[in-house]
């Protein structure tokens, strides 16, 4: 019981710190570089091809396209900046990489004796480097829409092919030579994105914790016969839900009155500050003191020695140095 109560009361502070800190309007950080890391949840269709030879197989592959032939997930990650280019308008890019690798199945092409069809298995091996420059549109501080293009550039492009009861074949190239293998492909996104500001609203340097939720579309990861194909995509395109989180830096811009507060402290030990009404004033005064404040009685004597002359009380108005 007093487990649960202690982890309640952690709970509670934990929240109304975070609260607190999301209800404070935050800095203003025109400039970050940053990271970010994220998961690819993709599902293809795959269109009508030659994608491997095999009699069995005379006429290509997946003839009804449907786009949820397969599913897969891949590592997305990479590096990031972004500048605003308005209040509320921000500019960025990502350099990434990013992997739409997935386990597809052909499962209404080629009729058995029964009746039913053969179901063979595609597993695509696919990753890229992807350049994706995009918008950020703030609905207020935090908050903000995300959209942009990617283009990619291939780091691996190979499926394994398993011929339903049969043996698999690996490492077979997306590209074959009857068909355009492109080392290029393109793409688009949007979505959703919130900042945190893990610093506090005065620093200086500021870091911003984003999770970010999207979908991405692929094309052009496998050339297209359009003698045979009706669409661009219908040799394997790639849809993908993408969540992760970005960590950023930048450094806060803040105007004159918050600028004032946050100030460097000098390492000087004392200030001396001028009056606000610029009246100054000048004494000059002259006094004598003594090179050493002490009276020297020798050991055992109870009076002032001969060696020191005495004063008396009317002798001290016409003493003079």
């Amino acid at each position: 019981m007093k487990s649960r109560l202690r982890f309640l009361l952690l709970a509670i502070v934990v929240m109304t710190t975070t609260m607190s800190l999301l209800a404070q309007d935050p800095p203003n950080v025109p400039s970050r570089w940053g990271a970010h890391l994220g998961l690819n949840y993709n599902f293809s269709g795959v269109g009508y091809g030659y994608w491997i030879d095999d009699p069995l197989r005379p006429s290509g592959q997946f003839i009804q396209m449907n786009l949820v032939d397969g599913t897969g997930l891949g590592l997305y990650g990479g590096l990031s900046y972004q500048m605003a280019l308005l209040d509320n308008l921000h500019f960025g890019a990502r350099l990434s990489y990013d992997n739409r690798s997935m386990l597809v199945k052909d499962d209404n092409s080629y009729l058995k004796p029964d009746g039913t069809y053969y179901s063979d298995e595609y597993e695509f091996h696919t990753s890229f480097i992807t350049l994706e420059p995009h918008v950020k549109l703030y609905l207020g501080k935090r908050f903000h829409l995300t959209g942009g293009l990617g283009m990619g550039v291939a780091l691996n492009q190979s499926f394994d092919y398993t011929l339903e009861g049969g043996t698999k074949v690996s490492g077979l190239e997306v590209g074959k030579a009857d068909s355009v293998k492109h080392n290029i492909t393109w793409s688009g996104f949007a979505g959703i994105g919130y900042d945190i500001f893990l610093s506090d609203n005065l620093d200086k340097q500021q870091w911003i914790l984003t999770p970010f939720l999207e979908t991405s579309y692929m094309v052009s990861q496998r050339g297209v016969d359009f003698a045979d194909q009706g669409a661009f995509d219908d040799a394997l395109s790639t849809v993908s839900i993408r969540a992760g989180v970005s960590l950023a830096f930048g450094e806060a811009k803040f105007d004159n009155d918050v600028a004032a507060m946050v100030a460097p402290t000098t390492t000087k030990f004392f200030r001396v500050t001028p009056p606000a009404d610029g009246i100054y004033s000048k004494r000059i005064e002259r006094a004598g003191f003594p090179l050493r404040p002490f009276v020297f009685i020798d050991k055992g004597e109870t009076e002032v020695p001969n060696r020191y002359v005495s004063l008396s009380k009317s002798e001290t108005a016409d003493f003079a140095t």
